[in-house]
């Protein structure tokens, strides 16, 4: 794992199992969390800002898409 740089999580005492579900409950309360406070901020908008946070969120997102595409270049030379 170290050698490909992916996270791991080792804990004397706990399988696999127990540490995997310990780490999907930390992340699906944090997400959750996230969505709740996202909920109230969309709310408070106006259209004309939820449009401009719309266009923002498309450029973000082609902007990730361009830099996957880059890596998927270098991967494959």
């Amino acid at each position: 794992m170290e050698a490909f740089n992916i996270a791991s999580i080792e804990q004397a005492g706990f399988e696999a199992d127990d540490l995997i579900a310990t780490v999907a409950t930390k992340f699906k309360n944090n997400f959750d969390e996230q969505i709740r406070s996202e909920k109230d901020r969309l709310n408070s908008m106006s259209e004309k800002e939820l449009l401009i946070e719309m266009i923002l969120e498309l450029k973000r997102i082609d902007q990730k898409c361009d830099d996957i595409a880059r890596k998927i270049v270098i991967w494959s030379n």
